[in-house]
């Protein structure tokens, strides 16, 4: 564009932006949001409405070839959260493409922009493009603040600004030589010093969720970054999230709106407009080992009042155990264990690492009821089904000797020689080989109740 000097332009103004743009606009009242570097402004080619009312002239901002201040424009919007200094640079994607910008603020209002703060005729304060007047830059930055090609404020650069939390700025960035191929820019300054966001970000588009489950080696996760504007997407990895570098590398084949991550990594989704504009988000996503319990011993107290498991793991320490719907505790010992097949599950802390254990506690029933309702119809130990050394001896109260049944059978059905038995107490003798070739002996007794 014509520039008088190099030229920095900040302009008050009163109003509510909009919450978001529906693309890329060279219209002010449609200003894009953003609280992040632009990785892509996307093509910047027509002047759109103009902003300026016909005005020949905003600061250091001249009319261009199309006689308005906008030649090929493009503006964004942003609000500070944080009070500091802030600058920015703007780099063309395309070497040699002359854009200048502006700053218009703080709480400017479409429409009525009028002239920059701090333009009082001289050359200070007033660098607004990357080519200017008797000067060659051979870098192509402009912006606010340093030019990170020289480590100084050169000529295509203004002061850092000094912004206040809460306060609202447009930028319009401005192509005066035709058609631009669009730039990249990247904010600085001490506002981002701090462990706080220095930009509202709930002005844009809040693409990737943050996972709600642990994520564990060998699984993946669905990262959904679909935008109802964009017409492709582009996906990028840091898989190096910890050397205090960026080194997003392009997925290959990644362009729709989901991508399926299997790696630790920080995942990034460009949602391009069909300008090539791209709101961006990113997530880091860890994946941890996985740390499988390996069980030591087991060991079981039946045919008791009080039947326990107690289970051992190896670094007993990273798990916590659960007795079938019981609740998560951080010993493998439980007391009063129902007879029968139990199950504890054993979890490591980390969320990454589980076992089912099958554990049958062998006992008794202490009652049955012989009824023909098909419910506790017969009685037997439990546990040993599977024990072909198991005898049972059933006597009634003088000590009469009643059944002799094997632990693989049915059970006894409550009679003797094929008279019903009374409602009673009953005792038992089970004699049976253990798996370690010991012979084990229990007693106890049970009721009848019909």
């Amino acid at each position: 564009m014509k520039i008088i000097a190099p030229c920095f332009l900040v302009v008050f103004f009163i109003g509510n932006f909009q919450i978001f743009s529906q693309s890329i606009s060279p219209d002010c009242i449609d200003a894009v949001p953003i609280c992040k570097d632009i990785l892509n402004s996307g093509v910047l080619n027509g002047a759109g409405t103009d902003d300026f009312n016909g005005a020949t002239q905003s600061g250091c901002l001249l009319q261009g070839q199309n006689d308005g201040i906008e030649s090929n424009a493009v503006w964004f919007r942003f609000r500070a959260t944080a009070t500091g200094q802030l600058g920015f640079n703007i780099l063309p994607n395309e070497a040699g493409q002359d854009l200048d910008f502006a700053v218009y603020g703080p709480n400017p209002v479409c429409g009525s922009l009028g002239n920059p703060v701090g333009n009082d005729g001289t050359l200070v304060d007033c660098g607004i493009s990357n080519i200017a007047i008797d000067f060659i830059n051979d870098n192509d930055y402009t912006g606010v603040g340093i030019n990170p090609a020289t480590g100084t404020q050169t000529v295509t650069y203004a002061p850092f600004m000094q912004v206040q939390e809460g306060e609202e700025y447009l930028l319009l960035v401005n192509s005066y030589f035709g058609e631009s191929n669009g730039f990249q820019l990247e904010f600085t300054g001490n506002v981002f010093s701090g462990s706080n966001q220095a930009l509202d970000c709930s002005l844009v588009p809040n693409l990737l969720q943050e996972p709600e489950e642990v994520l564990c080696e060998g699984e993946t996760y669905i990262l959904d970054g679909t935008f109802e504007n964009a017409s492709t997407y582009r996906w990028s990895v840091d898989s190096t999230p910890d050397n205090g570098t960026d080194d997003f590398t392009v997925i290959a084949g990644a362009t729709g709106p989901t991508y399926e991550a299997a790696s630790n990594g920080i995942y990034r989704v460009e949602a391009i407009y069909p300008q090539g504009f791209s709101e961006y988000d990113e997530v880091e996503l860890e994946f941890l080992p996985v740390n499988t319990p390996v069980v030591t011993n087991i060991d079981l107290v039946e045919f008791s009042n009080n039947n326990t498991i107690d289970i051992s793991v190896e670094d007993a320490s990273e798990y916590q155990f659960q007795l079938n719907d019981g609740n998560f505790q951080e010993s493998g010992y439980f007391k009063n264990v129902p007879v029968g097949l139990n199950t504890v599950t054993i979890n490591h802390i980390s969320g990454c690492g589980t076992a089912e254990i099958p554990v049958m506690v062998s006992g008794y029933p202490k009652f049955f009821t012989p009824n023909g309702d098909g419910i506790h119809d017969t009685w037997n130990v439990v546990g040993l089904e599977g024990n072909t050394t198991g005898r049972v001896f059933i006597f009634d109260r003088y000590g009469k000797l009643l059944k002799q049944l094997a632990t693989v059978a049915i059970g006894w059905d409550g009679t003797y020689n094929g008279k019903m038995m009374p409602s009673s107490d009953y005792w038992f003798r089970l004699e049976f080989t253990n798996a370690d070739n010991e012979l084990k002996i229990y007693k106890s007794n049970f009721t009848l109740k019909r």
